[in-house]
């Protein structure tokens, strides 16, 4: 069973990959075609659990569920949503932080967010919640996208 604290640590060593990748521009495809992580950590927090789930499995073969909740956007006038993985009670998220400027989320999330249900995640209404291996178990029209994203992370978390 993985710890909170090891948690914590690769957590922190993914998340910095993901902005070097990021600063390279190599979450684009060309000039013309951003990958949806371009925009990190905006709008790209599936993909972002997707992802770590798929490092949490290969590394340690540690199984997550991945859980999307909603809310509702009072800018937008619409509902919303989030996802983040959780393992043993404990809640990952490495894009809660994308909500600092967002009127409708009260209760704001660090960069980096590991530890048991507070108040960031309970503003949230569970919508779904699904056992994720990682990247296997998406659908596989996505997985060239993703494992070309998956490696350039890791080969990235080298150098951290």
């Amino acid at each position: 069973m993985i710890t909170e604290k090891l948690l914590k640590t690769e957590a922190r060593r993914f998340r910095e990959a993901i902005l070097k990748v990021n600063e390279s521009g190599g979450f684009s495809v060309d000039s013309f075609h951003k990958d949806r992580m371009d925009g990190f950590p905006n709008d790209c927090c599936d993909d972002v659990s997707d992802l770590f789930s798929e490092y949490l499995f290969k590394k340690y073969e540690e199984c997550s569920d991945k859980v999307t909740g909603s809310y509702y956007d009072l800018m937008l006038k619409k509902d919303c949503y989030h996802t983040w993985l959780e393992i043993d009670e404990l809640i990952i998220d490495l894009t809660g932080y994308q909500f600092l400027s967002n009127p409708s989320i009260e209760n704001k999330c660090t960069d980096i967010f590991v530890g048991r249900k507070g108040i960031f995640h309970s503003q949230f209404n569970e919508c779904y919640r699904e056992k994720s291996w990682g990247i296997q178990s998406l659908n596989d029209a996505c997985w060239e996208r993703m494992y070309r994203n998956f490696n350039m992370i890791q080969q990235n978390m080298k150098d951290t």
